[in-house]
């Protein structure tokens, strides 16, 4: 299994906000964590995925069908020449009969014409009887011999099956093996799609050249699409999973601003359910690293806070750590020194070192840094207290999101 070091990556910003007589310097560090697997698999240490589709690998198939069909055609090109010069030969036999034939009906024709007086002369639409000659043959002209045209694949779906897995399927935190691996088998059956149909919205709009709302007109097109595909996981010979896999059962629609380009719709839903396929085994069985964010504070008022400011910044060499350091003993120096702090606070006076604002900050900075240790147990702790404190809205909202926050990390 791959490492599951945490690592940070930068300090992306710094701000200075004014809180009663307290400047508050607010750095905003960026990490990745490690997102535990809902389901772990005990004795896991690689995967080997892949995808079956019912597109070919390549176009060899339609070049050989085109090929085929040339050698076919070319075959029988004797017999069409055969054909052709048998059926030049009876042109020529029939020809005169043919002019005779003409000839004589048009007599009839001209004859029974004639004996009509003028209403009914009029009264036809074509008029006076024409002769018309059947065309004379002439030399004889052999078809021409058949020519290999390549088929058209510029609309043609082909998949190599491994790039396909390779490309969108990968189990986070693991190789690539076949040593206790989490085995995973994509079936994807045809795609089906109906007809684009296109809707029409109207809508009220501000016309600014007749000062007046009106009627607008606008056009969607849905096409409804499903594509059944199996998901198999198997790991040491015992099923974890076999069913077709969510929302690709059923019929979905995909609605466009124009006219849908099937073809290209068609390839994007492969890619489409391989990607959540990929999501849902990685949140099942991977660990994932997951971008992000903390928020470092610290006052900077002439010497009042030294302890904190020395704490921030051992905070952030802690959370961002340089040189032989991994930053270990910086975050836990800097959580002592908050710890400490704390034993000063005041809720009531604020005109005390430590009053409600700075034990918010502390708070708020030990409930970062224990997130970004896992001691998720302690930041709860800090949590609650900070909970129990008479909060800004603003300030509440950033306590559920940060229990939020754990309760994900958590699987809770």
């Amino acid at each position: 299994m791959k490492t599951t070091k945490i690592t940070t990556l930068l300090v992306c910003m710094l701000c200075v906000l004014n809180l009663y007589a307290q400047r508050i310097e607010e750095t905003v560090l960026k990490y990745e964590y490690i997102q535990q697997p809902i389901s772990p698999i005990a004795g896991l240490s690689s995967y080997n995925f892949s995808v079956v589709t019912t597109y070919p690998e390549n176009n060899d198939g339609l070049m050989a069908q085109a090929e085929k069909e040339f050698q076919e055609k070319l075959a029988n090109y004797p017999n069409e020449v055969i054909a052709a010069e048998k059926a030049h030969a009876e042109r020529i036999a029939t020809y005169d009969a043919e002019v005779i034939l003409a000839q004589e009906n048009f007599k009839l024709e001209t004859e029974a014409f004639d004996k009509l007086n003028a209403i009914e002369k009029l009264a036809l639409d074509e008029g006076r009887p024409v002769l018309r000659m059947p065309s004379k043959p002439g030399s004889f002209r052999a078809p021409l011999k058949p020519t290999f045209v390549e088929p058209n694949t510029n609309e043609s779906i082909t998949f190599k099956p491994g790039i396909l897995a390779d490309t969108y399927l990968k189990l986070e935190g693991f190789e690539k093996g076949t040593t206790d691996a989490l085995v995973a088998v994509i079936d994807m059956e045809a795609f089906d799609a109906s007809k684009p149909e296109r809707k029409e919205t109207i809508k009220r709009v501000y016309s600014a050249s007749s000062k007046q709302y009106v009627n607008q007109k606008t056009y969607t097109y849905e096409t409804s699409m499903s594509r059944p595909t199996r998901l198999i996981l198997t790991f040491n010979g015992a099923t974890i999973y076999n069913d077709i896999f969510e929302g690709t059962g059923e019929y979905t629609t995909k609605v466009t601003k124009t006219y849908p380009n099937m073809y290209q719709l068609e390839k994007d839903n492969v890619s489409n359910i391989l990607t959540k396929i990929n999501t849902f085994i990685n949140e099942q069985h991977g660990f994932v690293k997951v971008p992000a964010t903390l928020i470092i504070r610290a006052p900077k008022n002439k010497g009042d806070f030294n302890d904190l400011e020395r704490a921030g910044k051992l905070a952030k060499r802690g959370i961002n750590p340089m040189g032989s350091s991994d930053g270990n003993s910086e975050l836990s120096e800097a959580i002592q020194i908050w710890n400490t702090a704390l034993e000063e606070s005041d809720l009531y006076d604020k005109k005390a070192r430590i009053n409600s604002k700075v034990t918010q900050l502390i708070y708020q900075n030990l409930i970062e840094a224990t997130i970004y240790k896992e001691d998720f147990i302690k930041a709860q702790d800090h949590l609650i207290l900070l909970g129990e404190m008479d909060l800004k809205n603003s300030d509440k909202r950033w306590v559920e999101s940060r229990t939020a926050f754990i309760q994900k990390r958590l699987g809770q």
